[in-house]
């Protein structure tokens, strides 16, 4: 799964150098201005656990709580 989101619309799919998903979670952070998404394919099935795990080297410095679609 590429990182680098180059462009979205407003129906939520992404197109990331040749990856092509869509957004399942927004990363609110409650003590920053930025938010981040987690995009996956279709039909990709990940638990908020997961999520955190993979994103905590990042997020760990900030409060967060995660938007479900």
């Amino acid at each position: 799964m590429k990182k680098a989101i180059i462009a979205y619309d407003k129906t939520n799919k992404v197109k990331a150098l040749g990856f092509d998903g869509i957004v399942i979670t927004i990363i609110h952070r409650l003590n920053d201005v930025e938010d981040k998404w987690v995009v996956a394919p279709r039909n990709y099935k990940v638990s908020d656990d997961e999520i955190i795990d993979k994103t905590k080297f990042q997020e760990q410095y900030f409060e967060t709580e995660l938007i479900r679609y």
